[in-house]
């Protein structure tokens, strides 16, 4: 775990003083004599630059640089740098393998530079500079050309916090989520980098949706599929599904976002469990949602924990959970704004029984009300605004969820209740788009009731899409009558 990714961690990481000076001074002066090896994420860039810079090109991910030049490099682009000292042969394919993995890969192409010294006189030198990592020793990180902090400096030398070397089971989730606290612990560093847009392709074949209408019309599609054994083909619908909801695809389908977190990720779940190929294509998303991930954003953290039980893999989730609350450095090392945000999440990142926290109404007041209407203590204005974006948008899901829940329970009224909370507790300005989401949800889950035809007229949802939509409510008040 890091130090130096909260106030406290920031503080000490700069309070290196003359230690870090040594330490940089050296890294200078051998810099300028041996090369070092640099894996990046845009590896076959990063072999052209180093060609053009006269570096010296390496069999797989790796280049050879001066660290002069790189860190020369890192900070021309605004970069981390990260150094690893790795002696051993072993601990350099560890490495190699680790930066060559999608997750790890896309967050060095949009934040850092990745160096590793492997020459035994320069990590003897190095050594004399205070620098006496273990075998399993974190990077060091350099900022703007000088040296931040040193991962792990709170622990002995030979007794480093890097635990995954050798864990072939352990997961790229852990050590990216401490680079990427690292990373929004120095001040100005976002506001300077400029970041690539987090474009995803869609990994499914589906072709545009036009309107929620034909997204519930897709999943019936998806359900009849599975319910036909083709398992394989029903993962790629429920796929597609899942990128039209998060807006990849077809802009304006936000009101099927709950129906993707509770029916879409269930059944995505039942056909992943059953099937080779299937749990092939969810893993594709999973995949892709790693690569582009926001640990700063709870709604990604959110659908990605989900994909995970999703793709009936509990490693990732397990190792998040691990180095967020239970590595003893996360107290320091955790921003603020991530452990708000972790506060709304891990309670929900489920699919279990929305009612089981008893009152409806009380359980959606608390997620507004928070710990607060006031921002808390130690939270920047930028975390407070989007931890209440949060609270919203976690408002949305949790009542969409209670309504359609009691619906399947036969409680109606209070179903009616629940949904007249919530839209009490919605902007005016935002309650239409709620009264959809309200009805697509409970339609997503074949709940479809009389009262839902007042929604759909006082949901803003424009001809003939409104009119498609009566017409699917209509047909599934006539299957329930049968």
């Amino acid at each position: 775990m890091t130090h130096g990714s909260s106030p406290v961690g920031a503080e000490r990481g700069m309070a290196m003083g003359g230690r870090g000076a040594r330490i940089l001074a050296a890294a200078l002066m051998i810099g300028a004599l041996v090369p070092l090896t640099m894996a990046t994420s845009a590896l076959a860039q990063a072999a052209g630059q180093a060609a053009a810079q006269g570096g010296k090109a390496a069999d797989g991910p790796v280049v050879s640089m001066p660290l002069k030049d790189a860190l020369a490099r890192a900070r021309a682009e605004n970069r981390l740098l990260l150094v690893y000292i790795a002696s051993g042969k072993r601990r350099q394919q560890e490495i190699d393998a680790f930066w060559s993995l999608p997750g790890p890969r896309q967050w060095a192409l949009r934040h850092a530079l990745v160096v590793k010294v492997s020459d035994s006189a320069t990590i003897r030198d190095l050594a004399k500079s205070e620098v006496k990592p273990g075998q399993r020793a974190d990077p060091l990180v350099f900022v703007d050309g000088k040296l931040r902090q040193v991962f792990s400096c709170g622990w002995p030398a030979h007794e480093p916090r890097m635990r995954d070397g050798n864990d072939t089971k352990r997961t790229s989730v852990g050590p990216l989520v401490r680079l990427d606290w690292t990373l929004r612990s120095i001040p100005g560093h976002f506001a300077g980098h400029q970041v690539p847009p987090m474009v995803i392709a869609p990994s499914s074949g589906v072709g545009e949706l036009k309107s929620v209408t034909e997204w519930l019309a897709l999943l019936e599609r998806a359900r009849a599929t599975a319910n036909a054994g083709q398992l394989g083909d029903a993962a790629g619908l429920y796929v597609g599904l899942w990128e039209s909801a998060e807006g990849l695809v077809t802009p304006g389908l936000e009101a099927a976002r709950t129906a993707m977190l509770t029916s879409v990720a269930g059944e995505m779940y039942s056909v992943a469990i059953r099937d080779e190929s299937a749990k092939a294509r969810v893993d594709v998303l999973r995949t892709t949602r790693l690569d582009a991930m926001d640990w700063a954003d709870g709604k990604r953290v959110w659908a990605y924990l989900l994909l995970c039980r999703a793709a009936n893999d509990h490693l990732p989730t397990m190792e998040f959970l691990d180095k967020s609350l239970n590595d003893p450095d996360a107290e320091r090392a955790i921003p603020a704004g991530d452990r708000a945000m972790l506060e709304v999440v891990l309670p929900r990142s489920h699919w279990s029984n929305p009612l089981r926290g008893g009152d409806a109404a009380a359980s959606l007041r608390r997620i507004v009300e928070g710990r607060g209407a006031e921002r808390p203590e130690g939270l920047s204005e930028a975390d407070w605004e989007r931890l209440r974006s949060l609270r919203a948008w976690t408002l949305g899901v949790e009542g969409c969820r209670q309504y359609a829940a009691l619906l399947r329970q036969g409680k109606d009224e209070q179903a009616v209740a629940a949904a007249k909370t919530l839209l009490d507790l919605t902007g005016e300005d935002q309650r239409a788009a709620r009264r959809l989401e309200l009805v697509v949800t409970a339609l997503a889950d074949r709940q479809g009731r009389e009262h839902q035809r007042a929604w759909i007229a006082e949901s803003g949802l424009a001809e003939p899409a409104r009119a498609a939509l009566l017409k699917l409510l209509d047909e599934q008040l006539a299957a329930a009558r049968k």
